[in-house]
């Protein structure tokens, strides 16, 4: 009689703690999470402090619970590239694990190691807040350079970089006339600049270069450019778009220092 009382309470606790643990995953839904997390997202915050763009970096989670991590790369002697490295993940209600290998990226120039954990503390839709727990590199627990990390939701039609397709004009930097430089955009991601050396001859100043597109963020990998990089190296400069209104044909683009106003020429 006491054995099957004690048991009673116990499958009563049970349930109630199992209500609770459903109750405090997202949206009265315990996957929720499982199914907004997949698609791409930018980590623009940490801890609350908005991240300078060049350290933005861009996770991507699909349903085969792969993560790719886009960020800026360090290729050593100097060298810097948009890239990424593809890892694993794995959802439970309110916690996410993020395993796998990775270079390049948070300064690590060999590849390392990772098991990542965290706890969704805020998520909504388009907006998601997740909180460390575990941080792992080769093994060995660190200190990661944040506590929370905030990132925001891009969706597909944002992200095409076929909506910049074409030529466009600079036309002034920060106020003042800027014209002797244009940039193309292809639909398959690669980048040409081209510099006036004379009136109506425009140069290319490479052919190696290429972009990435997420909704407003822009960033441009470029080689040896002495106006937008540096000479005889790789470099990734960063843009924030302001507006970019093709139909119209202007376009307004920010970096760490300067404001550009640019103009559509043609399509490619």
């Amino acid at each position: 009689m006491i054995f099957r009382h004690i048991t009673y309470i116990m499958n009563v606790v049970a349930t109630i703690l199992g209500l609770l643990l459903l109750h405090s995953c997202n949206k009265d839904n315990p996957a929720y999470n499982r199914e907004n997390v997949k698609g791409t997202w930018i980590v623009t915050q940490y801890d609350g402090t908005p991240l300078d763009m060049r350290d933005y970096t861009v996770m991507t989670f699909d349903k085969d619970f792969n993560v790719t991590y886009w960020g800026i790369q360090s290729k050593g002697t100097g060298d810097y590239q948009w890239g990424n490295n593809l890892l694993g993940y794995d959802i439970y209600c309110c916690d996410l694990a993020i395993f796998g290998t990775y270079s390049g990226i948070y300064g690590y120039l060999s590849p390392v190691s990772t098991h990542q954990e965290y706890l969704f503390s805020s998520v909504e839709d388009s907006l998601m807040t997740i909180s460390n727990a575990v941080y792992q590199i080769n093994d060995a627990y660190i200190t990661p350079p944040f506590s929370d990390m905030t990132m925001k939701k891009i969706h597909s039609k944002y992200a095409s970089t076929d909506s910049l397709a074409g030529v466009w004009q600079f036309l002034t930097k920060d106020g003042q006339e800027y014209n002797n430089h244009r940039i193309q955009f292809y639909a398959d991601g690669k980048l040409v600049i081209y510099h006036q050396d004379n009136p109506g001859q425009w140069v290319p100043m490479g052919d190696k270069d290429y972009f990435n597109k997420y909704e407003d963020f822009l960033p441009l990998t470029i080689w040896s450019n002495e106006e937008f990089g540096e000479v005889n190296h790789w470099s990734v400069n960063c843009f924030r778009i302001e507006d970019c209104m093709p139909k119209s044909g202007t376009m307004t683009l920010f970096d760490q220092y300067s404001e550009y106003k640019l103009s559509f020429i043609s399509a490619n």
